[in-house]
């Protein structure tokens, strides 16, 4: 299906059909992640899955970053900037932060997160590895 085609069918959701259908595709995705996981687990071990799994989601949050500041149209890279972007939602009920770190030199930060869905997805299936984070936590 093209852009025009999907968009045309989606707007024949209702808001409450467009909100369950996001949540469903979210949920997706965190299972293909979860899956890829435990895939790798399998065939090499914990600590290499762990470790693909943090080198993933360090690259997926730069690309997330980047394409949230021109989905909510924020030019600066500055601390004001980035709390914008983290309070317009979606980003409240998806990061839940804990603490925001920001290295004015080397232009980064980085996030603590006060939930981890991961964390609580391999507590649930007893992983040995239930009480760390792509980061390593």
């Amino acid at each position: 299906m093209t852009r025009t085609e999907d968009t045309n069918l989606l707007a024949t959701l209702s808001k409450e059909q467009l909100v369950e259908f996001l949540f469903l595709e979210l949920r997706n995705l965190w299972t293909i992640d979860g899956l890829y996981f435990l895939g790798i687990e399998e065939a090499d071990g914990t600590e290499h899955a762990t470790s693909i799994d943090a080198h993933v989601w360090e690259v997926m949050g730069k690309i997330e970053a980047r394409k949230l500041k021109q989905f909510l149209h924020i030019t600066g890279d500055d601390i004001p900037s980035m709390m914008k972007a983290c309070s317009t939602p979606p980003g409240p009920s998806t990061w839940r932060i804990k603490r925001l770190l920001w290295k004015k030199t080397m232009r980064w930060f980085a996030m603590s997160a006060a939930g981890c869905r991961t964390r609580g997805g391999r507590k649930a299936w007893g992983s040995s590895v239930a009480n760390r984070c792509a980061s390593g936590s």
